[in-house]
């Protein structure tokens, strides 16, 4: 059985966009646009996932992941960055957990 997804999108950053893909078994945060990429969007990249992270659990979600294009290697070093640890490739993407401060 398939479960079908939903996305919010309009998710600004200052230099980021971000998308929260969601069905009733997980919760995804997905970039699809990354303008500028430095000190100051990766903290507030963090600042975003710790309030979301806080409000995933406390509607139901055990768990919040990030799914990308296996190849990025831009991505791979930036999950790493905001305290992701990677949990398997499946269907050409490459899936990581967030694991919080």
């Amino acid at each position: 059985m398939t479960i079908q997804s939903k996305r919010l999108k309009g998710v600004q950053g200052k230099n980021f966009e971000a998308e929260i893909e969601y069905n009733e078994d997980l919760v995804a945060i997905h970039l699809p646009n990354i303008y500028v990429m430095n000190k100051d969007t990766v903290l507030e990249m963090r600042e975003m996932l710790k309030d979301w992270n806080e409000f995933f659990k406390l509607v139901g979600y055990e768990e919040t992941y990030a799914a990308f294009d296996q190849n990025n290697l831009r991505m791979k070093k930036l999950v790493k960055l905001l305290n992701f640890e990677y949990v398997r490739d499946n269907i050409g993407f490459s899936i990581f957990r967030y694991i919080g401060e």
